[in-house]
């Protein structure tokens, strides 16, 4: 074997060797985190249970996700990713058709959810542009209350209670790639999605109110959740052979 055979012999092996590190199949189809941020807004007979001219009905939280390539042993890549999410959010109302004759009332609905979730993602290697399509379903629990301010430090329940119920749900989403390193993948995801839930009971700004007494009446009502959700957040894929 000549001198020029060798040569050529290890300039193509190295050049396997760089292919093989750069090769987005090592690590993108294997596993990743998410964490974003979380608009909620109802629609529907939901969106008249908690609507007025005074306060906004919509919902700000965080929700944080985990995939994993239900693959990850295999050579394969693999378009389907199978994982979990938690998330917690916040809605208040400040005022309310039946307004207490006096004090600083107001409604706060908090919501904490656990979901499974299917992704499918369409292309499989790194790329500037990540778009996807998501599945999931979970339980939600919804802390209904009613609280009285009587000072900037202290706060009191009125009425409050728990309920829980199922929610499921579609999410389309694309994220950016932001991360400069080619032996990582970093994306900006934007997410929308529609999210559905079975009967839960609540507090209804539109029937809740106080008598002359204080006491609490009309609290509850039995609505079926319907919200547009907005994502915003940073999806982090991890490496793994």
């Amino acid at each position: 074997m000549n001198k020029i055979s060798i040569i050529s012999i290890l300039f193509f092996a190295k050049s396997l060797e760089l292919v093989a590190q750069t090769n987005p199949e090592d690590f993108i189809d294997r596993k990743f985190f998410n964490i974003a941020l979380v608009n909620s807004n109802p629609y529907g007979n939901f969106r008249k249970g908690l609507k007025s001219e005074y306060v906004k009905s919509s919902s700000i939280g965080v929700v944080m996700s985990y995939f994993f390539n239900p693959l990850y042993n295999s050579s394969l890549n693999n378009k389907v990713f199978i994982g979990a999410e938690v998330g917690f959010s916040n809605r208040q109302q400040s005022k309310f058709k039946n307004y207490p004759p006096g004090g600083d009332f107001y409604l706060g609905h908090n919501e904490i959810w656990t979901n499974f979730a299917v992704r499918y993602r369409p292309l499989t290697l790194v790329s500037n542009f990540n778009p996807y399509l998501e599945a999931f379903f979970g339980p939600r629990i919804f802390n209904s209350k009613m609280m009285e301010r009587f000072g900037q430090d202290e706060v009191k329940k009125v009425e409050g209670f728990l309920s829980s119920t199922l929610n499921y749900g579609l999410n389309l989403g694309c994220g950016y790639k932001i991360s400069k390193n080619s032996h990582s993948a970093t994306y900006f995801d934007v997410n929308l999605g529609l999210l559905q839930a079975n009967g839960v009971k609540l507090i209804n700004r539109n029937i809740v109110g106080l008598d002359n007494d204080y006491f609490v009446i009309g609290a509850k009502t039995v609505l079926k959740p319907q919200n547009v959700v907005l994502k915003l957040g940073i999806t982090k894929y991890l490496q793994g052979r």
